[in-house]
């Protein structure tokens, strides 16, 4: 079944976008009651989840798509690096290794193609992601080349602006809310504050992206969440849900 919630943004329709522009509109509810009080998951929303990998919160991403199905909506999993598990009914998990702007749009295409659109994109994570056009060569281990000697510019940023911009369009194109998993850089430290620098060039997602919470658990049932942006609401805020 459909949930529904009041439009998000609160202005008056002259003040929204073409895709918010309905009074009422589906959302897709997680797993975490507290959750849904800071986000709301509409139609043509972008939202980047950061956590530290390898901790509870990191698999926010996965644990989402499998709810969201579970209740009726059809969801879309690209997660390369997931493990082989059981099939979950009404969830597509795209496992392809070239994971780019223009591949997500082709299994979404499909999808509604099939009359089955997605209710909800997930992607795991946005350092897999790569633009359809590559802006810069590899070094010998694989990652982007950092400079350009000419002009100064930093390719692995602008790289991932690019596909920042290109998800956003993608959920709106697609009315679909997209959530994207960010990892932060380095090892866990609890006493370390959250920030978007911590996402290294995921960063990026705060100019295109709707929200962007970051995620740290506190304990076994409490995880701790910095809206480091958010259109629809005050950011940055602090809060405590739990999970």
């Amino acid at each position: 079944m459909v949930e529904w919630a009041a439009d998000p943004a609160g202005g008056r329709d002259g003040d929204l976008q073409p895709w918010e522009l309905a009074n009422e509109r589906p959302r897709v509810a997680t797993p975490w009651p507290d959750f849904d009080n800071l986000v709301t998951l509409y139609r043509g929303k972008l939202l980047g989840l950061g956590a530290f990998k390898g901790r509870r919160e990191a698999a926010a991403g996965l644990e989402l798509a499998v709810h969201a199905a579970a209740n009726g909506h059809s969801a879309v999993l690209f997660a390369p690096e997931l493990p082989r598990r059981n099939p979950v009914p009404r969830l597509l998990v795209d496992r392809s290794p070239e994971l780019t702007p223009s591949r997500l749009r082709g299994v979404l295409d499909g999808m509604a193609g099939r009359g089955e659109p997605a209710e909800l994109v997930v992607i795991d994570h946005f350092g897999l992601l790569q633009p359809d056009q590559r802006l810069t060569s590899y070094d010998d281990y694989g990652d982007y080349e950092r400079w350009d000697e000419e002009d100064g510019v930093d390719k692995a940023e602008q790289a991932a602006g690019e596909v920042a911009r290109e998800l956003k369009h993608l959920a709106m194109d697609h009315e679909v809310p997209i959530v994207v998993m960010a990892y932060f850089t380095g090892t866990f430290d609890k006493n370390l504050p959250l920030d978007l620098d911590r996402l290294g060039n995921a960063a990026v997602l705060e100019y295109d992206a709707d929200a962007v919470l970051l995620l740290r658990r506190l304990n076994a049932t409490q995880v701790f969440v910095r809206v480091a942006k958010d259109r629809s609401g005050p950011a940055p805020a602090d809060a405590v849900v739990g999970w």
